[in-house]
């Protein structure tokens, strides 16, 4: 049916936008790799800790300002 599709389909974009996202963050670090910024906090400018970074290889700042972006 068409209803069963539109309603996968609300169900799915949410998914979606959160899978962007995620390849979003995976690009800007890549291209910070690139810069030679990698691993610095986007706040602080501060290294972030190498057990955040192998957490969350995308991880823009240290944990306590992760609110702030």
């Amino acid at each position: 049916d068409v209803g069963d599709q539109i309603e996968e389909l609300a169900n799915n974009v949410p998914l979606v936008e959160e899978l962007e996202d995620k390849h979003r963050d995976v690009v800007d670090a890549l291209e910070k790799m690139d810069e030679g910024v990698y691993g610095i906090c986007e706040v602080s400018s501060e290294p972030i800790p190498l057990e955040r970074l192998k957490a969350i290889p995308s991880a823009r700042t240290l944990i306590e300002h992760a609110e702030e972006l």
